[in-house]
């Protein structure tokens, strides 16, 4: 992985349904991206690029499309929401 790679735990249906109810009551600038990712099969990590995002953004991933496997990751597209969370 490299530097430019950040990590997030998969996140429940529960912890999802949370985040997006905050995040729609919130009214803060809010996107999404679609892009690859991987996800480790064997701790259920997410690994992909946010080298082009700022930190500013929390970021949640809402959809996963699996494209292929290997005997570790599987290769897919990732839906990745946004949401813009200035420094304090």
């Amino acid at each position: 992985m490299t530097a430019e790679m950040r990590t997030i735990r998969t996140l429940g249906p529960l912890a999802l349904g949370v985040a997006a109810a905050l995040l729609a009551a919130s009214g803060a600038e809010a996107k999404a991206v679609t892009q690859t990712c991987t996800k480790d099969l064997a701790t259920g990590m997410y690994h992909y690029d946010l080298s082009n995002i700022s930190e500013d953004y929390i970021i949640t991933v809402v959809h996963f499309r699996e494209i292929s496997r290997d005997s570790r990751l599987a290769h897919s597209i990732c839906t990745i929401n946004l949401k813009y969370q200035p420094a304090d």
